[in-house]
């Protein structure tokens, strides 16, 4: 419900009784953080409302300049959270009341031009420029944040971090630091007019890549987090940023910067293969779920051959990036439209991480989950799987791999008969190849899969001379 008159005058009459003169109460003199906060909510719950007791405040000639100042900050957050740039700001925030966002940019902007007072407190205003940079829809407006920007951009905040001193975390920093702040409004600003098909400024450019360059962590990554989306409208302008920002690739960046890279890796594999590189040199957290979703869906959608999928994920050296792009793969298996590029890419990617217990289960599920409208699939699972499986350190239990096998046989006697070949043939050459294979444990099985072939007879010289 909107405030009442009666509200506004309590309100005023409270800052009138309180604002002019000097505290003598201390029990109110605490009291006033906390009403300066309930005001700013209040502001954000119904802006249009309390936007003129910020003027009543001012022409009252009673109350300090700097009481006002609530309802700019309420207004603020309610353009940032209707903007969805920020949580809602307080418990009652539930009852906003929705107002016409442009206008209150506008008139944000039309505070800061007018009111000096408000400038006391450069985060204050890196927010409001946050907030603006959202629904700037003028060049006039457009102008005007840019140029408060600029003001701010050799702003102190945060300090350069000294020597040897990692400091806070950087994404932290961005939004708690005026120059990490005002960076984003610079980025939210680009991506406001470039949704709109709107000219950059002339000058936003060099603004983003001084930003950029910033000798503290934190400001970039007011950058880097919004990346993603600048690439959908400008890819160059994009990685511009991300070079001068990754300059060097920093441990504490990464986790802002990987997003982007994941989004780019299927149209700009070489650039994005430097930086895995640079990761893994400098043993760099991977995001691996992130990571396998994102490789995998882009090999579906055909913009990742199969080739490169397989090449991205033994660069990432990561189990949990693999299973992950194996388990989107094998779950669109059945569906028609893409079992052929499933098939492809789940050849193609087996060993490339290597071999662990789970790799092994999840390469071996794919025979358990074979039926009579998968047999071919399976069959060239199968025979990829005898070229690249080469043990592991641990116990393991190829069961699985040979009912399946007996399985298929069923239905694919031929096809069955040279994965089976490929085995005997590496069991014959080491003794090695017959305990990977397991030849003596699995032997009743094996002799049931060979049955009278001239392969049996090959299978029982083998086991006379052991593993």
């Amino acid at each position: 419900m909107p405030p009442s008159d009666d509200l506004f005058t309590k309100l005023l009459a409270h800052y009138l009784r309180t604002g002019g003169e000097p505290f003598q109460d201390r029990t109110l003199s605490r009291e006033m953080p906390r009403q300066a906060e309930i005001l700013r909510q209040a502001s954000a719950l119904a802006p249009d409302h309390f936007i003129p007791f910020f003027e009543k405040i001012l022409s009252s000639g009673q109350i300090t300049d700097e009481r006002a100042a609530p309802v700019f900050e309420g207004v603020t957050d309610h353009l940032l959270f209707r903007s969805g740039d920020a949580p809602p700001p307080g418990n009652g925030f539930t009852g906003v009341t929705p107002s016409d966002t442009v206008f209150l940019g506008n008139w944000l902007l039309h505070a800061l031009r007018c009111h000096d007072f408000l400038w006391d407190d450069a985060l204050r205003i890196a927010g409001a420029l946050r907030a603006c940079g959202h629904v700037a829809d003028t060049p006039a407006a457009v102008s005007e944040i840019l140029s408060c920007q600029l003001r701010l951009a050799g702003h102190r905040d945060p300090e350069p971090e000294k020597n040897g001193e990692k400091g806070n975390d950087p994404a932290c920093v961005s939004r708690n630091s005026v120059r990490g702040q005002t960076a984003e409004s610079a980025a939210i600003l680009t991506l406001t007019l470039l949704k709109k098909q709107r000219p950059l400024p002339d000058l936003m450019p060099s603004l983003l890549l001084r930003f950029a360059t910033d000798i503290h962590p934190g400001v970039r990554v007011g950058l880097l987090r919004h990346l993603t989306r600048l690439a959908r409208y400008d890819a160059r302008l994009a990685w511009q940023i991300h070079h001068a920002a990754s300059r060097p690739l920093l441990p504490r960046l990464w986790p802002s910067a990987e997003p982007f890279l994941q989004h780019q890796y299927p149209r700009h594999f070489t650039r994005v293969k430097g930086y895995l590189v640079q990761a893994r040199q400098k043993g760099l957290g991977i995001s691996g779920t992130s990571w396998g979703k994102s490789l995998a869906t882009a090999c579906l959608s055909g913009t990742l051959s199969a080739r490169h999928l397989a090449e991205g994920l033994g660069l990432l050296a990561s189990e949990t990036a693999w299973l992950t792009a194996f388990d989107v793969l094998k779950q669109h298996l059945a569906d028609p439209v893409y079992r052929a590029a499933c098939t492809a890419a789940m050849e193609n990617i087996i060993g490339v991480s290597g071999w662990t217990p789970d790799i092994l289960d999840a390469v071996l599920s794919v025979f358990e989950d074979s039926d009579t409208d998968s047999v071919d699939i399976a069959l060239q699972i199968a025979y990829k799987f005898t070229s690249a499986f080469n043990g592991l350190p641990v116990e393991y239990d190829l069961s699985d791999f040979y009912y399946g096998l007996l399985r298929l046989s069923a239905l694919a006697p031929i096809a069955v008969r040279q994965v089976c070949e490929a085995i005997i043939s590496g069991a014959e050459e080491s003794p090695v190849q017959r305990r990977i294979w397991q030849t003596g444990r699995h032997s009743e099985l094996i002799r049931v899969l060979l049955q009278d072939t001239d392969l049996l007879s090959r299978y029982i010289r083998i086991q006379s001379q052991g593993e």
